[in-house]
């Protein structure tokens, strides 16, 4: 991208856009690696809605790709602290509830457990957390729907 000149908020929309390409196609480390710049960059101020959807879509894909429960946990304890000084209301108790929620699925004893608390947060998203932006309860709730039924996630976005 940095061949193309572009300014800092196309850029930050275009590698955001092209994580969640990545993330509808189940490729979780291929949309980590698009999201690391954009959670990295000093810019993220030019479009904070931006960088708070790519650490929760990034907490997801570690979920995802399995990491150790550790690692995970210190990942939502520094998102946590992240989210703490972010200003936009909405997104910042939708991004502690992911991070709460993730925690609980991730230390869920059994498959049906786990099963159950993905459900559960499925619930609580569609009757809750309506109309984040950039469309980030459709696409998390296509995640969840995606993982309770063992399918893949582009069945369940529409």
């Amino acid at each position: 991208l940095e061949q193309y000149q572009l300014n800092a908020v196309s850029e930050l929309t275009i590698r955001f856009n092209a994580a969640v390409l990545h993330f509808l196609q189940d490729n979780p480390n291929d949309c980590e690696e698009w999201l690391m710049p954009i959670i990295g960059s000093r810019r993220g101020d030019l479009r904070p809605d931006i960088v708070i959807a790519s650490r929760i879509i990034r907490i997801t894909t570690l979920f995802d790709q399995g990491v150790p429960f550790d690692f995970l946990e210190s990942q939502l304890r520094s998102e946590g602290r992240y989210l703490q000084q972010q200003q936009d209301q909405k997104l910042k108790e939708f991004g502690r509830f992911w991070f709460r929620s993730i925690r609980q699925i991730s230390q869920a004893p059994s498959k049906s457990e786990r099963t159950d608390l993905l459900k559960s947060t499925q619930e609580s998203l569609q009757n809750s957390w309506l109309a984040l932006p950039l469309g980030l309860d459709q696409l998390l709730h296509a995640w969840l729907k995606a993982r309770t039924s063992a399918g893949r996630l582009l069945e369940y976005l529409g």
